[in-house]
């Protein structure tokens, strides 16, 4: 960029990120006056009278998994969210629950921060400055539209369903980006520990991971992306087919886990009798899912209209700012990424179309968050 443009987008970037904190305010005062409610009370109250009576962490450690346990058998599988619910907030005192909308929203911005970073300054070489304005018109679009803001902001055991999952899979994307590029270990250990824990979360973050991790390694595979690629001194290009078979193992890890947690007898009691694995079912889902995660992402420019203006600045601003020169292009087809953020977008519904079922106002927030992190991702690549 010019001069110029940097002085705009310097000056863009700190107006749009006050006007990011600013719109956090009502959180911030609305977040005295959050109390624990219905599952937060129910799941926790066990180990709020354990600490009331000098327990140890021994003790509370042994009475989460026995209760974890008992919620497998008799009400849903999913068990890494079941240890998180006994963990909310209102355990160590009635005021500590106000911390919880700030868990909601450090996990939607730090998450989104990371990926956003990663795939736009680091990969594609974007401006931070500009990547600072797209990540905070994000933001902004994220928390105050999201679909369920009880759920999503203020409620404790939707978020430990929902948000924190979503939030820590933005975080492993970002690490096996930056595991596929370095090879550094810590990133593979991120993504690993991260994969382990997403496959007793909530289904839709399981499917976004699966999806993103799955796509990633076929991409490098079959030379859609060249992250794994290096050049010597002499400028022969060398190829490490193990970074990318290596991040298997974080999705069998998790598929492991998400068995765990399908098999779990309470499931039948949550979602009736007929709940189990169909083919038929599976054949289904995966015809409708891509119809209705496009009628579902329709959907969300007409409930949020402001989504549509921001799609076209992710555009311009990316066309007007972006030099390709002297970058190594690690992904080389544009179509390929944009489809893939689609996809992602779009498969985040399969849980709720096989299980066909009402479900939890968290789930419509992950869908949104979805559609803006992926298709603005997309978008700015394409």
């Amino acid at each position: 960029m010019n001069r110029e443009k940097q002085t705009f987008y310097s000056l863009f970037s700190i107006i749009i990120r006050v006007v990011l904190a600013f719109s956090l305010l009502p959180i911030a005062l609305i977040s005295w006056f959050d109390y624990p409610t219905g599952d937060d009370l129910g799941y926790s109250a066990g180990l709020r009278q354990l600490m009331l009576h000098g327990g140890s962490w021994l003790d509370g450690l042994t009475l989460i998994c026995d209760e974890v346990r008992g919620s497998w058998y008799s009400w849903q599988g999913t068990w890494s969210s079941l240890f998180l619910f006994h963990l909310q907030p209102g355990i160590w005192g009635e005021r500590a629950y106000a911390l919880t909308p700030w868990i909601a929203v450090s996990c939607i911005m730090i998450g989104s921060w990371v990926l956003m970073k990663t795939v736009l300054a680091e990969e594609l070489g974007i401006s931070r400055k500009v990547v600072a304005v797209l990540y905070s018109a994000a933001m902004i679009l994220s928390i105050q539209y999201i679909p369920k803001m009880r759920g999503g902001i203020f409620w404790y055991t939707s978020i430990a369903h929902y948000i924190i999952p979503y939030g820590l899979a933005l975080l492993s994307f970002a690490w096996s980006i930056r595991f596929l590029r370095t090879s550094k270990f810590r990133y593979f250990a991120g993504c690993f520990l991260v994969m382990t824990y997403l496959g007793g979360a909530g289904y839709p973050e399981i499917i976004l991971s699966f999806m993103w991790f799955v796509l990633l390694i076929i991409s490098e595979a079959v030379g859609l992306t060249s992250m794994c690629e290096e050049r010597d001194p002499q400028g022969v290009v060398i190829r490490h087919k193990s970074r990318y078979m290596l991040l298997s193992l974080p999705v069998i890890v998790e598929l492991i886990g998400f068995v765990v947690s399908a098999a779990a007898p309470g499931n039948k009691v949550r979602g009736g009798e007929d709940f189990s694995l169909s083919i038929t079912n599976v054949i289904f889902t995966l015809r409708e899912t891509l119809q209705q995660g496009m009628i579902g992402i329709f959907q969300s420019f007409i409930d949020c209209r402001l989504l549509l203006p921001f799609f076209v600045a992710v555009i311009l601003f990316v066309w007007e700012t972006y030099s390709p020169r002297g970058i190594f292009k690690r992904l080389r087809v544009p179509w390929f990424f944009l489809l893939c953020s689609l996809l992602i977008s779009c498969g985040v519904r399969a849980p709720e179309i096989y299980a066909g079922v009402d479900v939890s106002g968290g789930v419509p927030d992950t869908y949104f968050l979805t559609e803006i992190c992926m298709i603005t991702l997309g978008l700015a690549y394409a």
